[in-house]
């Protein structure tokens, strides 16, 4: 029983990291205050880049500002995870 219960936590886990990770990624793509940045990166802009329909800025996924609660969103779930958080020093 208590298999399944970790089991079940887990696919739960799994869902919201892609809930998570697929509102990042339509974000990049669809906010307008990204779409200015867009044509300096298919410019040949060597700080910006377009991969798969993505915008980059130097090598990093550009997060948008807007949904307002996004950055948020991320920072929690690293916070959550015991293996991202840092350390007490």
């Amino acid at each position: 029983m208590e298999n399944v219960l970790n089991q079940k936590e887990s696919l739960e886990q799994d869902i919201k990291e892609y809930d998570l990770l697929d509102q990042v990624l339509q974000a990049n793509r669809s906010a307008s205050e990204l779409r200015e940045l867009k044509n300096p990166a298919k410019n040949g802009d060597l700080e910006y880049n377009i991969r798969n329909g993505l915008l980059f800025y130097q090598g990093r996924l550009e997060i948008p500002e807007t949904p307002e609660n996004l950055r948020t969103k991320i920072i929690e779930h690293i916070h959550a995870e015991p293996m991202t958080t840092h350390p007490r020093i």
